[in-house]
């Protein structure tokens, strides 16, 4: 089935959610990966031509984020905002922010796999890096579960904002 002209973000995220949410066979960690491209990539790209609000929220506010914000070695360097001839302005510990960098590490692929004895996925560790001077900007860590609930949240709280 084709994509009407102007729908594309709002298809693919839909079709993706329904995707993960029905799948029951043996690559589900599988599919999940492969579809955060869909549902956490995509609406942070889309997001600016659609001013999404609630990448607004402060992830200390997000209830999907707080446990992985509170792990230990949780790191969210906000980095700051620059343009020519202006002083630099401190980025927001928001969910945009966020967003950009967990984009970021999936683009670039700084994904590490955390696994159990048994060779199994049990989550993943997400990692951004500054591009000019290579220091670490995030460090997150996701169960597959919370992953999964994150990614989730992030594609039903774009659909909602994309429907008013």
């Amino acid at each position: 089935m084709g994509i009407p002209v102007g729908q594309y973000d709002k298809e693919i995220i839909r079709r993706t959610k329904e995707l993960i949410e029905s799948y029951e066979g043996e690559f589900t960690i599988t599919l999940l990966m492969n579809s955060l491209l869909s549902l956490i990539v995509l609406p942070k790209e889309f997001s600016k031509d659609r001013n999404m609000k609630f990448l607004d929220d402060l992830i200390v506010d997000v209830d999907v984020v707080k446990t992985v914000i509170s792990k230990k070695d949780f790191l969210f360097k906000e980095g700051v905002h620059s343009e020519k001839g202006k002083p630099d302005i401190p980025n927001p510990r928001n969910l945009d922010n966020l967003l950009r960098k967990i984009r970021n590490g999936i683009s670039h692929q700084h994904i590490t796999p955390i696994s159990s004895g048994l060779n199994k996925w049990t989550g993943v560790i997400l990692k951004d890096f500054n591009s000019n001077n290579h220091s670490q900007g995030l460090h997150i860590e996701f169960t597959i579960a919370e992953l999964k609930e994150f990614a989730l949240y992030i594609a039903n709280s774009y659909l909602l904002e994309v429907k008013k």
